[in-house]
């Protein structure tokens, strides 16, 4: 596999990791990024340099993402999740992979056949895509899968907010809905998440999600100590 992926868009890929490396600098001094596309391009092209010490590849989760966008644009219920979703609404980190939220099975199966039917995804497993270009895999999360409540998924993606990407229009889960997803499973990399979430602006208001007792409870302990309290 080369160096750099072949990408019409590897052109804007090189500006982005210019503009990423100022706003890097300026979010690491604590200041407020008001620019969302700017901070996107900022999460994916760090988890990018990070995929790439192992991976040999520059700028394959970005390509990865927008391809996957432009597929689906609205014709499906969906959003970014994971660690992606995560570095957008706090610091950026590492990730070898696009997390997705899919409202529910018969979606997932829709949706794996926009995918494919464009040529640039195969279905590697279940609940996963592999985009043909990069080799970046895709997962795809639905409430059967990870055996959550199907009205807590699905407001994860209805509240996700659309923010532009090589000018590509991505849904990605709010603050809140990151937390909420976080807290679904619960491992230390999700609570470390939460944890810079909080810190990077505060807390997070979950009254709009349905979530368990043990799960707040779960939050209340991460906000404390996010806050210093």
């Amino acid at each position: 596999m080369n160096d750099v992926c072949d990408h019409d868009n590897h052109d804007d890929f090189v500006m982005a990791r210019q503009r990423s490396i100022s706003t890097h600098r300026a979010r690491g001094s604590g200041s407020k990024q008001e620019d969302p596309e700017a901070v996107l391009e900022n999460a994916v092209f760090w988890a990018d340099e990070v995929r790439s010490l192992t991976e040999n590849v520059s700028g394959a989760l970005r390509n990865t993402l927008i391809d996957l966008a432009s597929v689906l644009g609205d014709k499906h219920r969906w959003c970014l999740m994971g660690g992606l979703a995560a570095g957008f609404h706090s610091q950026p980190r590492g990730t070898q992979d696009v997390d997705i939220a899919v409202a529910g099975e018969a979606e997932l199966d829709n949706l794996v056949e926009t995918a494919r039917n464009s040529g640039k995804f195969k279905k590697s497993r279940a609940h996963a895509l592999v985009h043909k270009e990069s080799g970046v895999e895709v997962e795809l999360i639905t409430h059967e899968h990870v055996k959550c409540d199907a009205d807590l998924l699905s407001r994860i993606i209805d509240t996700a907010i659309s923010v532009n990407l090589g000018g590509t229009p991505v849904p990605v889960a709010s603050r809140e809905g990151v937390v909420a997803s976080k807290l679904l499973r619960g491992s230390y990399m999700d609570l470390a998440d939460i944890q810079r979430i909080i810190e990077s602006d505060g807390p997070v208001d979950l009254s709009g999600f349905d979530l368990s007792t043990e799960q707040l409870t779960k939050y209340n302990e991460v906000e404390k100590i996010a806050m210093g309290s």
